[in-house]
């Protein structure tokens, strides 16, 4: 079985800890990115992971998604 780097483990919890702290319904995903210097596929992949265990809801369909979360 293929393992995650540490590096991969640990820029995913910083991303996870991101966005917790700032989805408020005013700061989109890139906003986000940006502001931690993290990659934007980064805060993507935490963002899904939340809302897989229903601790993030999306604000918009999947087709229409944009980085917007509440």
């Amino acid at each position: 079985a293929l393992r995650k780097s540490s590096s991969w483990s640990s820029r995913f919890e910083t991303a996870v800890r991101w966005v917790l702290n700032q989805t408020d319904g005013r700061h989109d995903l890139l906003a986000i990115a940006d502001r931690t210097a993290l990659p934007f596929e980064s805060m993507d992949n935490a963002a899904r992971a939340l809302e897989q265990v229903q601790l993030l809801e999306s604000r918009w369909p999947e087709r229409q998604r944009r980085g917007i979360l509440e």
